[in-house]
């Protein structure tokens, strides 16, 4: 296996921070997919939370309480989790969203260094933010798979690891568009 490893998750919630900012509150992990440099999942699991997810989340990622019944507690793969990411680049589409929540459930930070692909994709499509002149803008990331629901892990995984590929050159050098890991 090579040196980068896509991820994805779904969670119970949002991160929350008090009014005070001393405390913040992580949601739980209810779905993860990671899958290889050459697109092979390497895992992938729905959780089961500790705290029933709200009505909102359901609609959001269309994965209900009764969905994640039967299935293992984050506590029951995570030394799973780490030994896939141990000494390895972490690709997220949305990093700031996953990887605080995923070193928070770790515990430790195992991976060796992370990327945010869409910011790489928005600097790729290269359209300004109106609001913020100096910054490109966010774009959803692209559905780039039919067979596979659009808005669970493995479908979000997939769809990350194939605009990664759609964005590289062709000779294939990352280093060309500033993917140095």
């Amino acid at each position: 296996m090579g040196n980068i490893v896509f991820i994805d998750l779904e969670t119970s919630g949002l991160i929350e921070k008090s009014d005070d900012s001393n405390t913040t509150r992580y949601p739980e992990i209810v779905e993860i997919s990671l899958i290889d440099d050459k697109g092979r999942p390497l895992f992938g699991c729905l959780l089961r939370p500790k705290v029933l997810l709200s009505k909102k989340m359901e609609y959001f990622h269309g994965i209900s309480n009764e969905d994640l019944q039967g299935y293992p507690y984050w506590e029951d793969v995570q030394d799973a989790i780490k030994l896939l990411l141990r000494g390895k680049h972490l690709i997220s589409y949305n990093l700031a969203f996953d990887e605080p929540i995923l070193l928070h459930w770790l515990k430790e930070k195992v991976w060796e260094s992370s990327s945010c692909l869409m910011l790489q994709y928005a600097e790729f499509k290269g359209e300004r933010n109106p609001r913020y002149p100096d910054q490109y803008k966010w774009h959803k990331l692209p559905k780039l798979t039919e067979d596979i629901d659009s808005h669970i892990a493995l479908g979000d995984c997939l769809s990350a690891y194939r605009l990664y590929k759609q964005m590289l050159p062709q000779s294939d050098s990352e280093e060309e568009i500033g993917l140095d890991f």
